[in-house]
């Protein structure tokens, strides 16, 4: 079945082409409305798959693995278990539509703007991004793992709660402002020079995360995991939940600072008084204690 024979049929009242095989197919429209169609469980492998406008429609378990999807809308639809592997994904509009433990591992996604959507468990591992404007959408335990996003990005009141994304690389013209990233796995994550300005971090793992000047004004971090935590030139201004030390605490009194942030390396950082730090020396509170307990044994 071609694109011409999906449409003749549509137009004839047909609605269910569940399972459907169009694997390797150019299934290529002029901008066409198909509202309330089902494609569930349908094969698109490696189709090139291009300028419809779904609407309301059933695409849960769809294929489009190596496939060429572009110029399309999804208003209101189902795509929850999709599988869109290697895959180029281009130029699409979503909006209120469920993408949950949607498959899109090694692919392109670019030029996208996802509003009141759903990517809850949602599998984005090692996918490049570049162009995407994303809003209010719900990503709780989205796997991001080893992403990039690159510049003119934007993401702006999304919840990713206990979402997954160790070493994902923020490009720095990127924006993500208002989210929440409560519990959320950011190891060794690349958000330097990012604007994180009302975000939510409660319990997040920020291990050895480089934060270095990133714009943190008015975050939440309580809870939040902290070691090796790079803050160089950061703006913690107004921010809260950050544990602070003193320098006699920290054992430190060749420095500066009065304050030294547990787990994170500061320099030309602003902290959440406003006050400014030059430098202060690192200071990890639980290898302190594990060589205070050691010296005593010794003792």
């Amino acid at each position: 079945m071609d694109s011409q024979e999906l449409l003749r049929q549509y137009q004839s009242g047909r609605r269910d082409f569940s399972g459907i095989d169009f694997r390797d197919s150019k299934i290529e429209g002029r901008g066409e409305r198909l509202e309330n169609i089902s494609l569930r469980n349908s094969n698109l492998n490696l189709a090139h798959l291009s300028d419809f406008n779904f609407i309301n429609s059933d695409l849960r378990g769809i294929l489009l693995n190596g496939a060429v999807l572009s110029t399309c809308n999804f208003i209101n639809c189902n795509l929850s278990g999709a599988s869109l592997n290697k895959s180029r994904i281009q130029s699409l509009l979503i909006r209120n539509s469920d993408f949950s433990k949607a498959r899109i591992e090694n692919s392109s996604f670019a030029y996208i703007s996802i509003n009141a959507s759903y990517m809850n468990r949602a599998n984005f591992q090692k996918t490049l991004f570049s162009g995407i404007r994303l809003y209010h959408s719900d990503l709780s335990g989205i796997d991001l793992t080893d992403c990039r996003i690159q510049s003119n990005c934007e993401f702006i009141g999304n919840r990713f709660l206990y979402a997954i994304l160790k070493s994902v690389k923020f490009h720095y013209h990127s924006r993500s402002r208002c989210n929440d990233f409560s519990f959320a796995d950011l190891r060794q994550a690349d958000l330097s020079y990012m604007d994180l300005q009302n975000s939510n971090f409660v319990g997040a793992d920020l291990r050895e995360a480089n934060l270095s000047y990133s714009n943190l004004q008015r975050v939440d971090m309580t809870l939040a995991r902290l070691k090796k935590t790079n803050l160089e030139g950061a703006n913690l201004k107004g921010s809260r939940g950050l544990r602070f030390v003193t320098a006699k605490q920290s054992g430190h009194f060749d420095i500066e600072s009065t304050e030294v942030l547990e787990g994170a390396f500061l320099k030309n950082t602003r902290l959440p008084n406003g006050h400014f730090v030059k430098e202060t020396k690192y200071y990890d509170a639980e290898n302190t204690i594990r060589r205070t307990n050691s010296n005593q044994r010794l003792n």
